[in-house]
């Protein structure tokens, strides 16, 4: 009686499920005044007047979704409103995919694949930053949607291409998922080029647009990061295989504070699963074709890896394919509810535990980026709004602060790759204020940032300044408080936080 209600009246259900659990969640989210640093990264253009610079400054490989996360910043009244608006725009789209016509589930099962996408701790958590990640994972699962509906009416349709070409623009990303696509459909004889040149050439042509752009933004530090994730190619196979294997953990479950996995049940749980969903698509011949999608997908992103291109495994910048393991966690209970003989206790017990984990899961803006010192923020932002004093920013702020000043802002012109002098060749924004400072933009070297403060005092007759600092690390800024006092001036201290100060030095 249970499944036969949800057969009857599931997008009623989806629905439902949707608002409860958003007006519940969004009671458990804290209040944020202030979004961290590689987030006002992010949004700190909606304070730029250029819609080139807007388009330019704020990513590395998601322009698209870095528009769309300024315009959201700038419309909404506060921080707390702009991040539930987020959510809401996220957990709506999970609604959209889930109920789907085109999602070839059956309602019961559809019902399901949405508690588990509200239940996955990475997809949730990261629902609420500023981040392409849920868009990207949303596109992935559309982009089966779309095969869904090409191999069901035998059929390709052109206007796909240019919607294709949005989803790379949105986001570089999606060219993986994307790729699967195409040749899943070439294989197929889905897809035929002669009648899609025009189509197609602009799709690629995009592609190469976004890749160049995003390369060439590509600095040290977003290499530094990614070469964790990367597929090691010197080891042997034994090294390999081991690192292969502790990266599909890594998509499964909690790894580190960053990276919260796919799924909240057991690693255990999930592998039977996903075993269980492979082993369904198998056994049934004419839906082959999402195991190639997903496997393709996979094996893209594994080549891009040995390639040093692009990383795999659980880190945050794969949660594209996470929903496509959860998708298969969906197909293994689907298995399971088909063969044992116990009519609809499958579906019932799978959809309570998932309404448990769903509205159990926690989740806070920090639990996935570091911590400071909230009101301490507003308070130092507020001084810089405010004060006419010479002001110097401590350079991992300078993003931060740029996105909640009420002065004009102009972005950084570095060359034609828009690369900037910041961390990770970010461009700084410059602020239309004469009093305010950034003498150094990013931490080079031992010395550098100290050397670079003591020759700008020195070109300077200036008896007091004030150095406002936000998201410290304490070796780089330590540099700061040498150069000033190296320079005769001394220090009072007028605000110190976590990971937040404003000092006073004066001769």
């Amino acid at each position: 009686m249970f499944t036969n209600l949800i057969e009857k009246h599931y997008k009623y259900l989806g629905l439902s499920t949707f608002l409860i659990f958003f007006v519940y969640k969004m009671q458990k989210i804290q209040n944020v005044n202030i979004l961290y640093g590689d987030d006002s990264w992010v949004v700190v253009g909606s304070n730029y007047s250029n819609f080139i610079e807007k388009l330019l400054c704020c990513s590395i490989t998601y322009p698209g979704i870095s528009l769309l996360h300024q315009l959201l910043f700038q419309i909404t009244q506060n921080t707390t409103t702009y991040l539930l608006t987020v959510f809401f725009i996220s957990c709506g789209l999970m609604l959209f995919i889930s109920l789907s016509e085109n999602n070839d589930l059956e309602p019961k099962f559809k019902i399901l694949f949405l508690l588990l996408l509200y239940s996955s701790p990475m997809l949730i958590n990261y629902s609420i930053r500023s981040k392409p990640y849920i868009f990207e994972a949303i596109i992935a699962f559309h982009l089966l949607i779309i095969l869904n509906k090409t191999i069901k009416n035998n059929k390709f349709e052109s206007k796909y291409l240019f919607l294709f070409a949005l989803f790379v623009f949105m986001s570089l990303t999606t060219i993986i998922p994307l790729f699967a696509l195409l040749i899943v459909l070439i294989k197929r004889n889905l897809l035929k080029i002669k009648y899609s040149r025009l189509g197609l050439a602009f799709i690629f042509f995009s592609a190469f647009l976004t890749s160049t752009y995003g390369f060439l933004k590509r600095g040290t530090e977003l290499e530094s990061y990614w070469v964790a994730y990367y597929a090691p190619t010197e080891g042997g196979f034994i090294l390999f295989f081991r690192w292969l294997f502790y990266s599909f953990i890594r998509i499964l479950s909690e790894s580190n504070k960053l990276d919260l996995g796919a799924s909240s049940f057991s690693i255990l749980i999930s592998t039977i699963l996903i075993f269980l969903g492979i082993l369904f698509v198998l056994k049934n011949k004419q839906i082959r074709y999402k195991l190639e999608f997903i496997s393709l997908i996979f094996i893209i992103n594994l080549i891009l890896s040995t390639l040093k291109i692009f990383p795999f495994g659980g880190s945050r910048v794969n949660i594209y394919y996470m929903i496509l393991v959860i998708y298969l966690n969906v197909l293994g209970i689907k298995l399971i509810y088909e063969k044992l003989n116990l009519n609809n206790f499958v579906v019932i017990f799978f959809i309570v535990v998932s309404v448990f984990y769903a509205f159990s899961l926690p989740i806070n803006y920090f639990q996935t980026t570091r911590f400071f010192n909230q009101n301490a923020a507003v308070k130092v932002i507020e001084f810089v709004n405010t004060s006419s004093e010479n002001i110097v920013l401590y350079h991992g702020g300078v993003w931060t602060i740029g996105s909640y000043i009420n002065y004009p802002l102009d972005m950084e012109k570095k060359g034609l790759n828009f690369s900037g002098s910041g961390v990770g060749n970010v461009p700084i924004p410059i602020f239309n204020k004469d009093s305010l400072y950034v003498p150094c933009a990013k931490y080079k070297i031992t010395g550098h940032c100290k050397d670079v403060i003591k020759n700008f005092i020195n070109s300077q007759d200036f008896k007091v300044y004030y150095l406002a600092a936000i998201h410290i690390r304490e070796y780089q800024y330590q540099e700061y408080l040498d150069a000033f006092e190296e320079s005769g001036f001394i220090k009072s201290v007028l605000v110190s936080e976590l990971e937040v100060e404003l000092v006073k030095f004066e001769k």
